[in-house]
């Protein structure tokens, strides 16, 4: 499970240096077929690029350090001091990765349902006619005529 997220995360920035150059190099281009083609690329190119990242090692030498004993040095007491520390931490990346996460889909999934209902409301409170397989309902409140499954939404004006 950790592989699938460091390999979405890496995906994610690919994709999104990849779409900043589209951005601002290629939007406005007139060049579709390139266009296209760098877009297709990009995609190709993202999956590739976080399935086998790049890893190098940097090798340094350390210098040797040369110490003295100082001479009023006793060597007859040890000192042991005990250090605690806390391994058990409540914040950690993956632990934050997975609360915005599921924090995104609450948030989509209520403006999901909110939406649903207020489409629902509109059906009830409209004056609805069935034609064929679909329901015509006329509406005073939306101007622009949408649909809904079955349910097409017209303006009253629009309709007589």
């Amino acid at each position: 499970m950790e592989n699938l997220v460091i390999f979405l995360f890496r995906a994610s920035i690919s994709l999104a240096l990849f779409y900043m150059i589209y951005w601002f190099f290629l939007r406005k281009s007139t060049h579709f077929l390139a266009n296209r083609i760098f877009l297709i690329v990009s995609l190709l190119a993202t999956l590739l690029i976080a399935a086998f990242p790049v890893h190098y090692t940097v090798e340094t030498t350390v210098p040797e350090q040369v110490f003295s004993i100082p001479a009023s040095f006793d060597f007859s007491t040890p000192t042991i001091r005990s250090i605690e520390t806390n391994t058990q931490s409540l914040f950690t990346w993956n632990v934050l990765g997975w609360a915005l996460y599921i924090l995104g889909i609450l948030f989509v999934f209520s403006r999901l349902i909110i939406q649903s209902l207020r489409v629902k409301k509109l059906i009830n409170e409209s004056d609805s006619e069935k034609k064929e397989s679909h329901f015509i309902h006329t509406n005073s409140k939306y101007h622009l005529p949408f649909s809904f499954f079955n349910h097409i939404f017209i303006h009253t004006d629009s309709y007589n």
